[in-house]
C-alpha cells in the first residue's frame, strides 16, 4: 500500500502547469476511460474509441507533436470472467511505449441499472460508504494485470512495461483504490470526475492528508461530485465557459444532489458529443487564479 506521509497537494489544486508530455498522457488515459464504456449502434453494443484493424482491436489517440499512439485492445473483463457488482474493466498495451494501460467503467445506467447506480453508488457509496465493485478492482490487478505485465517482461527479455490505470466517476473511485492498495507497482492513475474514496468507510476510506505519488484527479469545475470534494492524491480542476457560473446558480443543494449533465459525463472531459470538452484545449482549461473554485 501507498505511504501515510502528509500529501503534498493537500488543500492545493492545480500545483503546477503541466507539460505537453503529461498532457499527452492526460489525453490517453481519458480516450480509454471514454473506450470502456459501451453504446448501442445499430443494435450492437460498441465500445466508444475503438476502431478494428487485421491485427485486432485498437484505440488511436493524437498527441500534442502531430504523431498517433495505438494502444491494442487486449482484452474486456466484465461477470463473463467471474466478476460481479457490475465491476468492467479493459486492458490495453502501447507496444511502442511498452505500457500496459487498464481502464475501470463508471456508472452505466441504462445497462447496470440495479448493480451500478442502486446498489454501487445510492445504497453503496451514497448510504453505506461502501464500494462494493473494489473488491473486483483488486483481483483483476492482482489476477490480470500484474500477471500481464510479468509475462510481457519476460517475453521482451526482462523489459517490464509500466503500468497506469484510468476510470471516470465510480470508475474513478475503484482507480483510485487500487492505486493505494498496489502503491508504486502502478505508474500513474488518472481518474475523471470521480467519486472520492475520502468518502469511504472502514478499510476502504483513503484519507485526503495521505500521501499517493502518481494518483492525478482531473474535475470539470462544473461538476459538484469531483470539483466539491475532498479527493486523493493530486486534483487538477478545469475551467470551460460556462461552468463557474453553472455552479453559482446550483447553490450548495444543487452541487451536492442536481443533475450534473454534461459536466460530468466523460465526454465533457474528452469533447466526444460536441468538441465542448478540457482535452480538446487544456491549457487554456486551466485557471488562472486557483481560488476560483473553491466552494463559495
Amino acid at each position: 500500500m501507498a505511504g501515510k506521509n502528509a500529501n503534498p497537494y493537500y488543500g492545493k489544486i492545480n500545483p503546477y502547469e503541466p507539460s505537453d508530455e503529461d498532457l499527452d498522457m492526460t489525453k490517453i488515459q481519458s480516450y480509454l476511460a471514454e473506450d470502456v464504456y459501451v453504446d448501442l449502434v445499430e443494435r450492437e453494443w460498441k465500445h466508444r474509441r475503438r476502431e478494428t484493424t487485421p491485427e485486432g482491436d485498437v484505440v488511436k489517440v493524437g498527441l500534442h507533436d502531430g504523431s498517433t499512439t495505438e494502444l491494442k485492445v487486449l482484452g474486456d473483463y466484465d461477470k463473463q470472467q467471474g466478476y460481479h457488482d457490475g465491476f468492467q474493466a479493459s486492458l490495453y498495451y502501447d507496444k511502442e511505449n511498452n505500457r500496459l494501460h487498464f481502464a475501470f467503467r463508471g456508472t452505466e445506467a441504462e445497462r447496470e441499472t440495479w448493480q451500478d447506480v442502486w446498489k454501487s453508488d445510492v445504497f453503496g457509496i451514497a448510504f453505506a460508504h461502501h464500494n462494493p465493485q473494489i473488491d473486483d478492482a483488486i483481483r483483476f490487478v492482482r489476477d490480470v494485470v500484474l500477471p500481464t505485465a510479468e509475462a510481457i517482461g519476460a517475453a521482451n527479455r526482462g523489459n517490464y512495461p509500466e503500468i497506469y490505470a484510468t476510470g471516470h466517476s465510480l470508475g474513478g473511485n475503484d482507480v483510485q483504490a487500487v492505486k493505494f492498495f498496489f502503491g508504486d507497482r502502478i505508474t500513474r492513475t488518472d481518474a475523471f470526475n470521480p467519486q472520492s474514496s475520502a468518502n469511504l468507510a472502514g478499510w476502504q476510506h483513503i484519507s485526503p492528508k495521505t500521501e499517493v505519488p502518481g494518483m492525478i484527479n482531473h474535475c470539470r469545475a462544473g461538476d459538484k461530485l469531483c470539483a466539491s470534494s475532498r479527493q486523493i492524491g493530486e486534483t487538477r480542476v478545469y475551467t470551460l465557459e460556462g461552468d463557474l457560473e453553472h455552479m453559482r446558480k446550483a447553490g450548495l443543494l444543487g452541487r451536492l444532489f442536481g443533475n450534473a449533465g454534461d459536466y460530468h459525463a466523460m465526454y465533457g472531459i474528452t469533447g466526444s458529443k460536441d468538441g465542448n470538452g478540457v482535452m480538446t484545449d487544456p491549457k487554456a482549461a486551466f485557471p488562472t487564479d486557483k481560488r476560483q473554485h473553491r466552494a463559495d
